[in-house]
Order: structure tokens, then sequence, then C-alpha cells
């Protein structure tokens, strides 16, 4: 698993947002192991729905 980081303020940061639609901060995007989104939350991140989405 790999977390990145991304400040939408920078220029790396400034295209993902815009290529994933994120308006609000914080956002979290889980992807799935081809790149697809998996999930995404918006706000506070719920670590069970995290548990869950990393569990087979």
């Amino acid at each position: 698993m790999q977390i990145i980081r991304l400040n939408i303020q920078d220029a790396a940061g400034r295209d993902f947002a815009r290529r994933y639609a994120i308006s609000i901060t914080p956002s979290f995007v889980m992807f799935d192991a081809h790149g697809d989104e998996a999930w995404r939350s918006v706000g506070a991140l719920d670590p069970a729905r995290v548990r869950a989405a990393l569990l087979p």
C-alpha cells in the first residue's frame, strides 16, 4: 500500500484535484490495484471504513 499526501495548492495537487473533481479538503481517495477509484471520503476520515476497505 502506498499513501500519498497532496497539497491542492501545489501544481501536482491542483492537477489531481481537477482530474478527480476534488474541491473540499480534507478529501481522501482510495484506488484499487488497477488505479480505479474504490471510494472517497470528504471531511473526517472514518477508520472503520478504511479498515473494511483493506480487508479481502
